[in-house]
């Protein structure tokens, strides 16, 4: 085959688009390295700004929304609104490509698509993947891409139901990055390597784009001690994330902290500089060693590095947990759309899910103290990876047979 270009459409809004492209463009790669790849991230700078603020402040608002919307009718007036806020930026991307095929993992990137190349008379071929496993809002379900990839049974099933084709339909499973799916020759030197201790239960709190999995709160819970100097900052903020941190304060003290094992806590706060700084302004007890990041770019060996993942329920750090074969304590997620990941974190029994700090806290104690429970999640985290390894390698090969056409 003749080198070919493929443009994929991504969102920097959380890190799981990104990291969605990165593993097809990977197996794309591994598997014909004369394929030339293109990025672009299509999110309006104010969508992303809204995503944020409505799914980690307004949560119940932001549900509402996601379910007010997820219909065909509504799917039509977000289609015209994204165009005309889209149109000219993403054919002025189109155009300067001068690709072979476009690929996209965005929902604001699928709708407009092929009016756009209808209108510069360019029939390139358009796959869509669907990023969230579970529940997906109709936006992503478009019968004018020409193949439109899921990643299981459940949402191939949703995509019938919406008038899509069977042959315009491949279940692939979620794409996840190689370097979580290979098991390190040496897990004990890999944790020498990041400076932790092979023997100490290690924590992975984190790893959202944002920071939103409440990790400040449940530190405080499980016996850190807010300084002086984060107490005045906190205070002085306006910021509706830290409104539950007044009442924390007040009664934090009170608690005793008894005969809790040693842990290390490894941090990822994304691009929360102001998580960062905060957990970096907490006085820890002598059980808990602390380790904060922003973001991490070796987060594959992080989490190869630890027993348990804490974390907002994502669906890609929820298949890159199940990749590493961690277990996964969900304390967050965005309500409508991603509803049922914490489904199949429960009925796989993947681990667990619990929204309140103070009880994700009790949690956590527990299972310091009872290692043993967490036996019970690998039968479902085995059996949930063997399903989705593969899945970079058959987008990559899907891929491949629509430019073999071109």
């Amino acid at each position: 085959m003749k080198s070919k270009k493929v443009l994929f459409l991504e969102a920097s809004g959380g890190g799981g688009h990104i990291s969605i492209t990165t593993a097809i463009i990977r197996a794309l790669n591994k598997k014909n390295p004369d394929i030339q790849t293109q990025r672009a991230d299509v999110m309006p700078p104010l969508a992303h700004k809204l995503y944020q603020v409505a799914s980690r402040q307004f949560v119940n608002a932001f549900s509402l929304l996601y379910k007010a919307t997820d219909n065909h009718r509504s799917e039509i007036i977000t289609a015209k609104l994204n165009n005309l806020i889209s149109k000219e930026k993403l054919t002025k991307i189109i155009l300067e490509s001068n690709a072979d095929l476009i690929f996209s993992n965005y929902a604001l990137a699928i709708a407009g698509i092929p009016k756009i190349l209808e209108k510069i008379d360019k029939p390139i071929p358009f796959i869509v993947f669907v990023p969230d496993p579970f529940t997906v809002h109709n936006i992503y379900l478009s019968k004018k891409a020409d193949s439109t990839l899921v990643s299981t049974l459940a949402v191939y099933q949703l995509a019938i139901n919406n008038g899509i084709l069977p042959q315009q339909l491949e279940i692939t499973g979620h794409p996840i990055r190689e370097e979580f799916i290979k098991t390190p020759k040496d897990t004990i030197q890999l944790k020498k390597n990041l400076g932790i201790d092979p023997d100490m239960f290690t924590i992975l709190f984190g790893g959202s784009g944002h920071g939103a999995e409440k990790t400040l709160e449940i530190l405080i819970h499980l016996g850190a001690r807010p300084s002086g100097n984060l107490i005045k900052r906190l205070i002085r903020l306006t910021n509706l994330d830290y409104k539950t941190y007044y009442k924390l304060f007040f009664r934090i003290f009170k608690r005793q902290h008894k005969n809790i094992p040693p842990f290390q806590a490894i941090c990822v706060c994304g691009d929360n500089t102001e998580l960062k700084e905060e957990l970096e302004l907490l006085e820890y007890p002598s059980y808990i060693k602390p380790f904060v990041y922003l973001k991490a770019d070796n987060m594959a060996e992080l989490m190869h590095a630890s027993d348990l993942i804490v974390a907002k329920a994502g669906p890609n750090i929820l298949f890159e947990s199940i990749a590493t074969g961690k277990p996964f304590l969900a304390t967050y997620h965005i309500k409508g759309q991603e509803d049922g990941n914490i489904d199949l974190i429960k009925y796989a029994q993947l681990g667990f899910s619990e929204k309140n700090p103070q009880n994700t806290a009790h949690l956590i104690e527990i299972i310091l103290k009872n290692k043993e429970l967490l036996n019970h999640t690998r039968p479902g985290i085995s059996f949930i990876r063997n399903t989705q390894n593969d899945a970079a390698a058959k987008i990559a090969n899907h891929i491949l047979k629509y430019l073999n056409k071109t």
